[in-house]
């Protein structure tokens, strides 16, 4: 593992009351993206036998959308990030999130180390864990300030295909918990000796716990009234499809595609519908 966070393509929701939700998905979609890889970058890395790096990335989407959904401020986000890396599979960084319209913009720093190694004779079988803290500029977003994440995936001896899964434990005042499972396909469209372009399309099931709350129409002394009620279910969040670009030139990479995410409505959630974004990302790393 080396870039942590590409784009912002897995989401999660936890709903403590649909009042919360802006919150806790600001948390969800940043804990989803740390757990992002650039498959063409580790695939070469892991060529170079024992390294040391410094990883340095930006990432812009073009909306923003929690858990797929619209929450109805058209605004893009960036993600700078800054990682050091080595073979053994240590890693740790610092991140952030900009958004174009939220006040004040920079929403949140975060720390994060962890640990990822690929094994097996041809290195088919990848595990990683990792902590990450969240540092947020308003004190009312900091509903969850920690996660701790495990994953572990599986692909072909040439990488041209591989499937990933992933479970976080989400903590702080409140806590809530996500499975990710990530399926892969990886084209080589071209090569040469310091040029790799690639189509690499993803799918993305999420699914998680989350407390929502139900409304229900009571009569009171003959007059109507609005009782919500919480309750907690364990379901399928979000489906997304990732149709990503990707140029490696030596220790520059880049990548430009489109994301389409399939969010699931819950019970008492209105106006959910398929949403799309572009997204465009670059890094470039440092071997030492």
């Amino acid at each position: 593992m080396v870039k942590y966070i590409s784009f912002s393509f897995l989401f999660l929701i936890f709903f403590n009351g649909f009042s919360q939700e802006t919150e806790n998905e600001k948390v969800d979609e940043i804990v989803d993206a740390i757990l992002a890889e650039n498959l063409i970058l580790e695939n070469e890395l892991e060529k170079l036998g024992s390294f040391k790096i410094i990883n340095i990335s930006l990432d812009y989407n073009s909306n923003t959308y929690f858990s797929g959904r619209d929450i109805g401020v058209d605004q893009y986000n960036i993600a700078p990030q800054i990682t050091y890396a080595t073979s053994g599979g240590f890693y740790t960084g610092l991140a952030g999130n900009y958004y174009g319209e939220f006040e004040p913009h920079w929403d949140v720093t975060i720390g994060f180390i962890g640990f990822g190694k690929s094994v097996g004779k041809h290195k088919n079988f990848n595990y990683q864990f990792g902590y990450s803290k969240f540092f947020f500029n308003e004190k009312e977003d900091a509903i969850y300030s920690n996660t701790l994440d495990f994953g572990f995936g599986v692909k072909t001896n040439n990488a041209d295909f591989g499937t990933k899964v992933t479970a976080s434990y989400i903590f702080g005042d409140e806590k809530a918990f996500q499975f990710v499972s990530s399926t892969f396909g990886l084209v080589k469209i071209a090569k040469s000796k310091s040029v790799i372009i690639s189509f690499k399309p993803q799918l993305n099931f999420i699914v998680a716990n989350q407390i929502i709350d139900i409304w229900r129409i009571v009569l009171i002394r003959d007059l109507p009234r609005i009782i919500y009620e919480p309750k907690e279910v364990f379901d399928l969040v979000n489906t997304q499809l990732l149709i990503p670009l990707e140029v490696s030139i030596k220790n520059f990479q880049f990548e430009i595609g489109y994301i389409q995410n399939f969010p699931n409505a819950f019970e008492g959630e209105n106006n959910v519908s398929a949403k799309g974004l572009f997204n465009f990302s670059t890094s470039y790393y440092f071997n030492f």
